[in-house]
């Protein structure tokens, strides 16, 4: 049986997808206004396999990295970061 607060906490849920979607507001915030990932060489600290961020990824703002070799989940630095492969000078 569902509560008022397991109700309450869906709707919230169901607010944030709505506001975020798939793609988000807030990615189409951070485009318009140019922020840039952080170009990171990343290293699982589990299992310690590179992790780069190829196709969608390689583009999206995100904070939070997923390893393809072990599944563990983390966060390298508290803004936003992209895997690369080698640290390319933007000017």
């Amino acid at each position: 049986m569902m509560t008022t607060y397991h109700m309450t906490f869906l709707c919230f849920i169901g607010e944030i997808t709505k506001y975020y979607g798939i793609f988000g507001k807030v990615s189409d915030h951070m485009q318009k206004n140019k922020i840039e990932p952080i170009q990171m060489i990343l290293y699982c600290p589990e299992c310690n396999y590179q992790h780069i961020d190829r196709d969608e990824w390689a583009t999206r703002l995100h904070k939070t990295h997923l390893c393809n070799n072990c599944q563990y989940e983390w966060r390298p630095y508290e803004e936003y970061t992209v895997g690369v492969n080698e640290i390319i000078e933007v000017k």
